[in-house]
C-alpha cells in the first residue's frame, strides 16, 4: 500500500523532472531566436547602404595588388582606411560568431551568399598579412581569415571570379 507520503514524493519528483524538461526546450527556443536575430542583424548590417558604398569602393574600386602598395596608397587616407577597416572588422565580428557558434553558418551564407566572404578574403587577404607582419601581431584578424575557411569549407565548388565587373 502506498502512503500520502510517498505520493507526495513522487509528485513533487515528477513536478521538478516536467519544469526542467520545459526549462530545457525553452532555452534551446531562446537561443535559436537569438542565432536567427543575430544573423539578421548583420544581413542588415552588411547590405546597408552606407557599409555598401565602403565595401564595394575596397573591393571593386580600389586599385592595390600587395600589402605595400595599398599602405603606399591609401593607408594615409583616414576614408580608405575606414574603408578597409569596416571591411575586416565586419568580416572578423562575422568570423568570431562563427567560430563561437552564436550564428548557424548554414543561414549565413544563406542569407548573405557563400561568395561575399570568399570575395572579400581575395581582396583583403594581401593587406590583411601585410598588418599581421607589420604589427608583430599573427592573429591579426584571425576571425576574418576563419570566416573565408568556414565558407570555403562549406561551399567548395563556389569560386571568386578573376576579374572585377
Amino acid at each position: 500500500m502506498v502512503d500520502a507520503q510517498t505520493v507526495g514524493v513522487v509528485v513533487t519528483a515528477a513536478s521538478v523532472t516536467v519544469a526542467a524538461i520545459y526549462y530545457i526546450i525553452n532555452l534551446r527556443m531562446v537561443q535559436k531566436k537569438m542565432a536567427v536575430d543575430t544573423t539578421i542583424l548583420y544581413g542588415n548590417l552588411i547590405t546597408a547602404k552606407e557599409q555598401v558604398e565602403e565595401w564595394r569602393h575596397f573591393i571593386l574600386d580600389a586599385d592595390f595588388t600587395s600589402f605595400e602598395d595599398w599602405a603606399n596608397r591609401y593607408r594615409s587616407d583616414p576614408k580608405e582606411f575606414q574603408n578597409w577597416y569596416t571591411v575586416m572588422g565586419t568580416m572578423n565580428q562575422i568570423g568570431l560568431l562563427l567560430k563561437e557558434k552564436i550564428v548557424d553558418p548554414e543561414m549565413l551564407m544563406k542569407l548573405i551568399s557563400p561568395i561575399w566572404p570568399k570575395y572579400v578574403w581575395k581582396r583583403a587577404a594581401p593587406v590583411l598579412k601585410g598588418y599581421r607582419v607589420y604589427l608583430n601581431e599573427p592573429n591579426f584578424a584571425y576571425y576574418a581569415e576563419y570566416f573565408f575557411k568556414e565558407a570555403e569549407r562549406m561551399y567548395p565548388e563556389v569560386k571568386v571570379p578573376t576579374a572585377s565587373p
